[in-house]
């Protein structure tokens, strides 16, 4: 059996093709691939949540109901709502003709908001998140802190429901989504805790030297202190322990939250985040070394087009563009990686083991459509998406293997 991850890209109502993808690979799967993880920003970040939460609680029946009922309860049902998405969806047509001002999220309640977060708790609980210990699949998501501007990626138990409303919160429309993040208990430094210091610190500040770094405590533990042929850092709490401030040696400068629960010290990172689209749509380079088992092939379903068929004029059209092309910079970025990965273990400038070469196949969504659709929620529309969907994936499926390819056959080609 081959293990496959699968990459969710997102795109407002347009990532109901996303959803009918994913029930499709679910009903034909036939046991000859493992999904051993799943990864998404925005739309793709709610689609992959719900299969990979309904695998781990019931299989793929309980995931395929989750992805239709979901889609359903989105969809404009009722005549109000009905009446309502056709005023936006107009509104949208029509605003590269006439002057509409531009009105922010921050100048009105945030109702949208919170409905989607009801329809996505509606399907996710949550707290039962946290019972999942090493689960099979794992689940990636991707988020965007906007101050500091680091790509962030959420995992597993990591994922909660705000992690979800922050992925998918698209700047225009909805507000940034604050998030605490758990970075360590202050009490495992050095000890259990110091590997998820280190990879913290490595992945927000791009600090190799801490690999070989020693790490202890000074200042009657008042100080956690990282240090290696010169290079240093150090975090320091504050006289009332409720903040810690990073000094890196290259002069940044960083301050966190420490909150005590349970007796233990624990140091969070308190952010506001955006729409993973501006980091990684979607996460890829983590299924290489992210994940617990690595995958053989990455299946990218791509909402995104790479081309289109005439140049953007409007306002919304080149609005859009520029969106897409930023979301498919991302994720060529992360192809990138893979690749370079691929010609090092061809090399052999990789250790054995560690890493292995990966396929990566795309599943595309080919119509063209406009702009204004991304906000359209007729149910026609959404069903339509949805059957599209499960169309690409039933040819996608056909044209692979009969039989699943031995990993000595393994090429680095990035398919598309």
């Amino acid at each position: 059996m081959v293990n496959i991850a699968i990459a969710c890209q997102g795109g407002g109502s347009h990532t109901a093709f996303t959803a009918g993808v994913l029930k499709r690979i679910l009903k034909e799967n036939e046991k000859k691939y493992d999904i051993i993880a799943l990864s998404g920003t925005s739309g793709g970040a709610i689609c992959a949540l719900l299969t990979w939460y309904g695998l781990l609680t019931g299989g793929s029946d309980k995931a395929i109901k989750l992805l239709d009922s979901f889609w359903k309860d989105i969809s404009a049902n009722t005549l109000g709502d009905m009446l309502l998405n056709e005023w936006i969806v107009e509104t949208s047509y029509i605003q590269d003709k006439i002057l509409i001002p531009q009105v922010s999220p921050y100048d009105f309640p945030p109702f949208y908001q919170k409905y989607l977060r009801s329809l996505i708790e509606k399907q996710v609980d949550f707290e039962k998140i946290n019972e999942f210990k090493n689960p099979k699949p794992e689940l990636i998501i991707g988020a965007v802190d906007v101050l500091s501007g680091n790509l962030s990626v959420f995992k597993n138990s990591m994922v909660s429901s705000d992690v979800i409303m922050a992925s998918a919160a698209i700047p225009t429309f909805f507000r940034a989504v604050p998030v605490d993040s758990s970075l360590f208990s202050w009490d495992e430094i050095p000890g259990n805790d110091s590997k998820r210091l280190i990879d913290f610190l490595k992945k927000n500040y791009s600090i190799d030297w801490l690999k070989t770094a020693k790490i202890e405590k000074i200042d009657d533990n008042k100080t956690i202190r990282a240090s290696v042929e010169g290079n240093y850092l150090s975090i320091s709490l504050n006289n009332e322990k409720n903040k810690a401030n990073l000094k890196i040696d290259d002069g940044r400068i960083d301050e966190f939250i420490a909150e005590t629960e349970n007796g233990t010290l624990n140091i969070i990172k308190k952010s506001q985040y955006w729409d993973g689209l501006f980091s990684q749509n979607p996460p890829l380079r983590d299924f290489v070394d992210g994940v617990n088992v690595k995958p053989d092939e990455i299946w990218v379903i791509q909402i995104n087009p790479e081309k289109i068929p005439k140049l953007p004029e409007s306002v919304g059209a080149i609005r859009d563009r520029r969106n897409e092309l930023a979301g498919n910079l991302s994720l060529y970025q992360e192809l990138y990686f893979i690749e370079k990965v691929n010609e090092w273990i061809e090399k052999g400038l990789l250790k054995k083991g560690k890493y292995k070469r990966i396929n990566v196949r795309f599943i595309k969504m080919l119509w063209e459509l406009d702009v204004e659709t991304k906000l359209d929620r007729n149910p026609k529309f959404i069903e339509d998406m949805m059957s599209y969907g499960e169309e690409q994936a039933g040819e996608f499926m056909k044209q692979l293997p009969s039989k699943p390819i031995k990993k000595e056959q393994f090429s680095n080609v990035i398919y598309k």
